[in-house]
């Protein structure tokens, strides 16, 4: 078993917040290594009805180097949980993403499967709750509105 709680950061976490659509191939490329017996892929898309109201497109908007400064230290609390873990990827959209275009893409390798879908799931739990990434949804019918979020919270 491979225990990699001291790793160097720079090399293990990616973290990306821009209006580049989000790449699967680059998320592999940068998760695959011969260390690793699982790769993770987690994907958030924009929902084309939402409350049984027809989206067009979300506009979201980001305290940039503040997300990443959250994101990377979630990534890192994650890293501790995890033995197994050897990379993490996470990039957020931020801008216009039309209704069925990718807005969160969040790939996690391991030895074995297990840590890397837990590092999945936890960071998008995580992610929803404390990173400033803020959503203005704009409907079909030219209305729009503010979703609700969260604050930046400790629980």
């Amino acid at each position: 078993m491979v225990n990699n709680n001291n790793y160097n950061s720079k090399e293990k976490i990616k973290v990306e917040i821009s209006a580049k659509p989000l790449s699967y191939q680059e998320a592999i490329e940068y998760l695959s290594s011969s260390l690793s017996g699982a790769e993770v892929i987690f994907t958030g898309r924009v929902r084309e009805n939402n409350q049984e109201r027809l989206v067009s497109y979300i506009n979201f908007s980001a305290h940039i180097n503040l997300a990443k400064d959250i994101i990377f230290q979630l990534c890192k609390d994650c890293w501790k949980q995890c033995r197994e873990l050897q990379k993490i990827y996470l990039a957020h959209r931020i801008g216009k993403v039309y209704a069925g275009e990718l807005c969160i893409l969040i790939g996690a390798s391991s030895v074995h499967r297990a840590d890397a879908f837990f590092a999945t799931r936890y960071l998008i739990e995580e992610i929803k709750k404390k990173a400033p990434i803020w959503k203005e949804e704009f409907y079909k019918d030219g209305t729009k509105k503010w979703l609700e979020g969260h604050s930046i919270r400790e629980d």
